[in-house]
């Protein structure tokens, strides 16, 4: 699929310039290639550009997913890169001088393009503040900074996006704010419960949905969006409300709260054990 295809977008203009370098790495610089484009998903929000490289496309994308505090920064490379997975430390570098550190892992694609992705806290990154661009420095991994220009504007339709979602989801935003962390799913446990079909990446399983867990970690309500097969759903339901455990939310007082909680669920085989 080519890296200009999207869903469903909304252009956003943004004037380009230079970004500062790490101070001890020298990462290729990409210049914007393509607008902004805001992608509203069933149960996430995603704000994508094009760049370009040296004759090399590099799709960049931050997505952010209600009931999360998490910012996915993924880079989607229109080049051959090796075919194994590789992981490793790297730094997300701000113009202001801000060095944020980052675990940085690199999947390999159709025909072994990459896919290079991290998270971070949305709040931490604070992206919006950024005025002429960002760098990712993950060594031999992807070394690469993108000159985005301001991203006020961007990162506002991207927080708009998730108050709209939570909005649709029947969710008030303003009293998310009092969170200080969201819940934590054990993904681990409740893998050992769930049937290996429904949660096979490699044949095309996964499960994601929204809960709603209380402050004592119990679900209140589940809500999937995935499986597309809605006949799954309530059979999955009663499995994550039986066996998985939640630690619940806390929040700025550090007194665990009810909130909501986005979840996904997949793995991929390596041998005959299951790899989340």
């Amino acid at each position: 699929m080519s890296l200009q295809s999207i869903k469903k977008f909304a252009a956003l203009a943004i004037v380009s310039s230079l970004v500062a370098s790490p101070a001890q790495a020298q990462p290729a610089t990409a210049e914007p290639a393509g607008r902004w484009a805001l992608d509203y998903a069933e149960m996430s929000c995603s704000l994508q550009r094009t760049f370009n490289a040296g004759g090399t496309d590099h799709l960049l994308r931050f997505e952010r997913k209600p009931g999360s505090e998490l910012l996915i920064l993924s880079i989607l490379s229109d080049e051959k890169g090796p075919a194994s997975d590789q992981t490793g430390e790297g730094q997300l570098v701000l113009d202001s001088g801000a060095v944020i550190p980052v675990r940085v892992s690199r999947v390999p694609l159709a025909e072994r393009r990459p896919r290079y992705s991290f998270v971070i806290p949305a709040r931490q990154a604070n992206l919006g503040t950024v005025k002429n661009g960002i760098a990712i420095d993950a060594g031999s991994i992807v070394a690469l900074r993108f000159e985005t220009g301001t991203l006020e504007t961007p990162v506002a339709a991207l927080d708009q996006c998730i108050t709209d979602l939570y909005s649709e989801l029947g969710i008030d935003a303003a009293a998310l704010a009092n969170i200080a962390s969201y819940p934590r799913l054990d993904t681990g446990r409740l893998l050992r419960y769930l049937p290996d079909e429904s949660y096979d990446a490699d044949k095309g399983g996964g499960i994601e949905g929204m809960l709603q867990v209380d402050a004592q970690g119990q679900i209140t309500n589940c809500t999937l969006t995935k499986p597309q097969d809605a006949k799954q759903h309530a059979e999955l339901c009663a499995i994550i409300r039986d066996k998985a455990r939640v630690e619940p939310a806390k929040g700025q007082d550090g007194q665990a709260i009810a909130a909501p909680l986005f979840f996904e669920v997949s793995a991929v085989r390596r041998g005959r054990l299951f790899q989340r």
